[in-house]
């Protein structure tokens, strides 16, 4: 995005929005200004603040503290882009974003904008002041759509956000497609005033349990429970827990990211500002002297956000983490939080304490450029001929996808759609669906399977699949995959139609009608 670009939105919409505040809105000039370093974000600390604490969307994951930290550690090879709206000299508004050029083999494929702080961040969204909100999205919309992306792809957004209600609707004369999908669930209790009232209201056998298991490991050990806020232990109480975590989570499936050294460090680092601003709690469960278990939370503006739990394996027989979750609750009552949030994760046992569903949105936008066209058709072959061979399929990016540039701070140059036709007319296939998309190489090969071509476009979500001619291939290749299944059908063994369904469906990451599908696979079966 070109460095010092502001614009002026008017909001001049006349149909009101439900749900959404409008005051002052029609009358409202929003000016945005981009920041591209903390250094010059730095000077707004104190308006980020108290703009933080008028938007309805502010949390944790939203403060200066918190973002400042992620992008030491994280903001490697990404720009930083966060736009400022202002009303005047008034700061109205901020969108905590980033840029990011995607590469592969070297060569930059996509663009794409997202939150700050996505990843490790449970709850994200922009900060708009009550009044304003369609106001400022307009002026960050307009500003936006000025510049050089593929993809906006903001994660974790609260459905009940004002974005998430928004910008669908503004966006949709814009952009080719947006999309507003479930992402994730965070249960989270309303706590009373009273610790006694609320423990009050859970199922006696919760209520048995936590006195039956405390009383059983009191009585064999020394147990104590720590509650950590600050102090000239924190680091050494940190690095406890740290180990502990990394012992606990090490030998689980799809963990690694949260077991490595950068998670870690993160960890450490955001403790040290937390502290101070009052906003951590680090609570340690000791048994004969030993950490065993710990949860590491957040206290903010009347929420405890549980961030991290965990325990000692050689202790899993003892209920630490029932434990020290009823001690946790507890003291966030004493400190007068009226929220314990678990954040992601909708493990049923968070809804034996009482707690509701908060639902998350992901708002994926997406541009009708010519190389964002060949890597979607590039993700479908991948799909749809998994054991392909890689042909000349960089040097066809190559040819749509204009200029590399620096991976640091880029500003390509906009990619052409003139020869997006001809693309089309050379493919090879009888398969519409897959004709009107997937980019071939110059020998006329199509593109190849590639998981990591997947991986960048973050698994882009499809509409469900009611397009015959696209799940046939699908089904045809599995059967090829596995020939005993038509044998095993005419035998009479039905499960394996559910067999190929959970195949073809896995291929499509679920997004397909089933009734259709299974209806495609019994033809298939039967022929």
């Amino acid at each position: 995005m070109n460095k010092g670009v502001s614009t002026s939105a008017y909001s001049e919409r006349a149909r009101p929005l439900t749900g959404v505040s409008r005051a002052r809105s029609e009358d409202s000039v929003v000016r945005v200004q981009a920041i591209r370093n903390f250094a010059d974000l730095a000077a707004l600390r104190e308006e980020w603040d108290a703009l933080l604490d008028r938007a309805p969307t502010g949390n944790i994951f939203l403060t200066f503290d918190w973002l400042q930290t992620w992008w030491r550690h994280y903001g490697r090879n990404r720009c930083l882009d966060i736009l400022a709206a202002y009303e005047g000299r008034e700061l109205v508004g901020l969108a905590p974003l980033m840029t990011e050029d995607r590469r592969l083999g070297g060569l930059t494929v996509f663009r794409g904008v997202a939150f700050l702080g996505t990843g490790i961040s449970d709850r994200l969204d922009m900060l708009l002041a009550p009044g304003l909100e369609e106001a400022i999205l307009e002026a960050f919309l307009i500003y936006l759509m000025g510049q050089r992306w593929d993809v906006v792809d903001l994660q974790e957004v609260p459905e009940e956000s004002v974005t998430a209600k928004l910008l669908p609707e503004l966006l949709q004369p814009l952009a080719r497609q947006v999309e507003v999908t479930q992402q994730s669930v965070c249960p989270v209790i309303k706590l009373m005033g009273d610790p006694e009232a609320y423990f009050n209201t859970l199922g006696g056998d919760l209520r048995h349990n936590l006195r039956r298991y405390g009383r059983r490991l009191k009585a064999e050990h020394a147990v104590t429970v720590e509650f950590v806020k600050g102090g000239s232990r924190l680091n050494e109480d940190m690095q406890a827990f740290l180990g502990m975590y990394r012992k606990s989570f090490q030998e689980r499936p799809n963990t690694l990211e949260f077991v490595g050294d950068t998670f870690a460090a993160f960890r450490q680092d955001v403790a040290v500002p937390l502290a101070a601003s009052g906003n951590l709690l680090l609570v340690l469960l000791r048994i004969d002297g030993t950490v065993a278990a710990g949860e590491l939370c957040f206290p903010y503006r009347g929420t405890c956000y549980r961030y991290n739990c965990c325990y000692d394996p050689t202790w899993k027989e003892k209920s630490l983490g029932t434990l020290l979750l009823g001690d946790v609750i507890r003291h966030a009552i004493t400190i007068g939080c009226h929220e314990y949030d678990f954040l992601r994760g909708d493990e049923p046992y968070k809804y034996q304490w009482g707690a509701k569903a908060r639902r998350h949105v992901q708002v994926r936008i997406t541009r009708d450029t010519a190389k964002l066209r060949l890597l979607q058709g590039g993700v479908r072959l991948a799909r749809l001929r998994p054991g392909a061979v890689v042909t000349g399929w960089l040097e066809g990016l190559r040819r749509f996808a204009g200029k590399e540039s620096h991976p640091g701070c880029p500003v390509p140059e906009e990619v052409s759609l003139a020869n997006h036709h001809d693309l089309r007319k050379t493919l090879g296939t009888s398969n519409s669906a897959v004709r009107a998309n997937a980019p071939i190489s110059e020998d006329g090969s199509f593109v190849p399977s590639s998981k990591p071509l997947a991986d960048y476009l973050g698994e882009q979500p499809q509409v469900g699949m009611s397009d015959e001619d696209e799940l046939l291939p699908i089904i045809d290749q599995i059967l090829r995959e596995y020939p005993d299944i038509v044998v095993a059908f005419r035998a009479g063994k039905e499960k394996s139609v559910n067999f190929v369904m959970g195949r073809a469906m896995k291929a499509v990451d679920g997004k397909v009608n089933a009734k259709l599908l299974g209806d495609l696979v019994r033809r298939r079966l039967s022929e």
